[in-house]
């Protein structure tokens, strides 16, 4: 669990305990247990099946419309691959925008079926895979863009985080250099964590 404290101006000696009260009580949550993501595909079907309602991680496409700009080079006919989907409302509102070209991948078969049946008719174009994302071979497509909306920090929660991770962005290594040698691959990653020591940017 990430906080972030966000501090202003002390005007008195009331407001010092308050901030020291505030710190302790970020410090203890930062400290809690990792959500229960080692259980991996059986969690997420889990939770899934539970709610099947869209969930939306960190940021919207309102917020990230203009990374994802950016990232496509400002092509909506860019081929764009997202690594751990959820049921994230992203891929929708990127067909929206005029996105066609989206592949979207989880782990989670339950969440890929219920978005592949959300969008079957409004965006046909739009194609779901149940895929591991440190397994990611069976894709043979090359992409101009990656996206990950959070799975390094669904990763970071997990058991064995680091090699786990290090298995993931070999993949996307790897991807890259299935890539067109006449394209330029472009990944967006955000991350929830203030921190993340096993990424080196």
């Amino acid at each position: 669990m990430a906080i972030n404290a966000i501090s202003g101006p002390v005007s008195n000696g009331q407001d010092q305990s308050a901030k020291r009260k505030e710190a302790e009580v970020a410090k203890e949550a930062a400290s809690e247990e990792a959500p229960g993501y080692g259980d991996g595909v059986e969690y997420w079907n889990k939770r899934y099946r539970g709610d099947p309602n869209p969930f939306e991680w960190l940021e919207s496409f309102t917020e990230l419309e203009s990374l994802i700009k950016e990232a496509t080079a400002g092509r909506t006919d860019a081929t764009v691959l997202h690594v751990g989907c959820g049921s994230s409302l992203l891929p929708e509102a990127m067909y929206d925008h005029g996105y066609k070209d989206v592949t979207n991948v989880d782990i989670a078969e339950v969440c890929i079926q219920q978005m592949a049946e959300r969008n079957r008719t409004l965006r046909p174009e739009l194609k779901w895979f149940e895929m591991d994302a440190t397994e990611m071979g069976l894709i043979e497509s090359s992409f101009d863009t990656v996206i990950d909306k959070s799975v390094l920090d669904t990763f970071a929660c997990g058991d064995n985080a680091s090699s786990v991770i290090n298995k993931y962005l070999l993949e996307a290594k790897q991807m890259m250099e299935r890539c067109r040698p006449e394209k330029r691959l472009r990944a967006l990653c955000t991350v929830g964590l203030v921190q993340l020591p096993l990424v080196a940017r």
